[in-house]
């Protein structure tokens, strides 16, 4: 395995991302922020059903 003295890389474990490989990332990010804010409000909204006291 040839690793570069400038940088230290290996030609091998070069990984320049495509259009689809960043928009799926940028996807499994929002969805992993939002899906918190979803689940908050399925819990309020069953809160308000079932508590009405």
């Amino acid at each position: 395995m040839q690793i570069s003295k400038v940088d230290g890389k290996s030609p091998l474990f070069e990984f320049t991302p495509t259009k689809k490989d960043n928009i799926l990332t940028l996807t499994y990010v929002l969805m992993s922020v939002f899906s918190i804010f979803f689940i908050k409000g399925i819990e309020a909204i069953v809160l308000a059903v079932y508590d009405k006291t």
